[in-house]
């Protein structure tokens, strides 16, 4: 488990602004071939909440299985912004 709080100040011929993030992060393991990651965050400036939560599968020596969810929610009013669910498959082809 990780806390993690960012202020970065960005200086742009366009314009200045600054981006403020609190996070946090969780790695579980399952076993030895099976993990939960997940990210949180909170931007601070624009009051949204951002999560990434990844399971991976090691179903052979170099190959996986990745289940992603994505998430930006608005705090306000607890709109949801953007919503994707992924799944990737790694193989290793033997040659």
């Amino acid at each position: 488990t990780e806390i993690k709080i960012e202020r970065n100040e960005v200086f742009l011929p366009e314009g200045n602004f600054d981006v403020s993030l609190v996070g946090t992060k969780f790695n579980y393991s399952f076993s030895n071939r099976m993990f939960l990651n997940a990210l949180f965050q909170y931007d601070i400036d624009e009051d949204q909440v951002l999560s990434n939560i990844r399971f991976n599968f090691m179903y052979k020596p170099l190959s996986d299985i990745y289940l992603v969810y994505n998430e930006r929610r608005d705090v306000y009013d607890n709109q949801v912004l953007d919503r994707a669910v992924t799944l990737k498959l790694t193989y290793v082809l033997p040659f």
